[in-house]
């Protein structure tokens, strides 16, 4: 009999540590898990949730291809970016990148090749302690404000994340216009490119990042780390005055194909809700 319960004991332990170690091995879930989790937790300090605002962006479970990972994440940044902008400011930021294959050990955010290099998408919200409404000067679009979001979540963030310090930012706009999203008017439409450091690196110790991401493939010796890259850049951004929130959504990659597959499979299934 007690041998019966000894046996029943290691089953149970087994089956208990079998998941475990697959989420602590299999770095595809590891980055899903995590990233669930830190959700789970920002979420309920976010802006939007202080709000009554609920945001559901698609992931790439939604889209008809393997472009996008499956979990979108949510971070809330007000301390780093109020330094960054030198004044005190709330901003949650919802995030996702390339996808990331079970069978590999790291998502294509590191690949060169591939369209989603380096790229991101999600969103943002943002406010002033002082009341005055971020990116806009009056009625009018402040393009330099919103380049500095921009400039924080690539280098301050994205690349900080996995190892690059005094990352390399430069920017150009193509085109603003405004537009309707979501059934309103006095949305902003610009679009830019950017100049920036990829994402290769050699892996060579623990950083944030790798967990999202995973360990960067290696490469030969003498590769260029962190080289320089050009990205495109589409943000839609407005400020609503009733909550004092300056709202925008944004995709960041390589290619006008992706632009356009985000716009059409992400940003126009995008579903905003409020509690009344």
């Amino acid at each position: 009999m007690k041998k019966k319960k000894n046996k029943s004991g290691l089953m149970a332990t087994v089956g208990l540590l079998t998941p475990l170690s697959t989420v602590v091995l299999v770095p595809s879930i590891r980055s899903r898990v995590s990233r669930k989790v830190q959700s789970a937790y920002q979420n309920q300090r976010s802006l939007f949730h202080e709000e009554g605002m609920k945001i559901w962006i698609p992931d790439g479970r939604s889209t008809p291809k393997k472009d996008w990972a499956p979990v979108m994440t949510t971070l809330n940044a007000d301390r780093k970016f109020s330094r960054f902008i030198k004044e005190k400011a709330r901003m949650t930021i919802l995030y996702n990148f390339g996808y990331f294959p079970l069978y590999k050990k790291q998502s294509s955010f590191y690949d060169p090749e591939s369209p989603y290099y380096t790229s991101f998408y999600g969103g943002y919200g943002i406010r002033r302690k002082s009341g005055n409404p971020y990116g806009f000067t009056g009625n009018a679009l402040n393009t330099e404000e919103v380049a500095q979001v921009v400039k924080f979540d690539v280098t301050r963030l994205v690349l900080r994340f996995i190892g690059k310090k005094n990352a390399h930012f430069d920017y150009g706009i193509n085109g603003i216009k405004k537009v309707r999203l979501f059934g309103e008017p006095d949305w902003y439409r610009i679009d830019g490119v950017i100049e920036t450091n990829g994402a290769y690196h050699q892996h060579s110790e623990k950083l944030p990042g790798l967990i999202q991401y995973g360990k960067p493939p290696k490469r030969p010796s003498g590769t260029e780390e962190y080289p320089l890259i050009k990205l495109i850049g589409r943000i839609y951004m407005k400020y609503d005055r009733d909550k004092d929130l300056t709202l925008a959504f944004y995709c960041l990659c390589r290619e006008n194909q992706v632009i356009e597959d985000w716009e059409k499979n992400i940003l126009q299934e995008t579903v905003i809700t409020e509690k009344h």
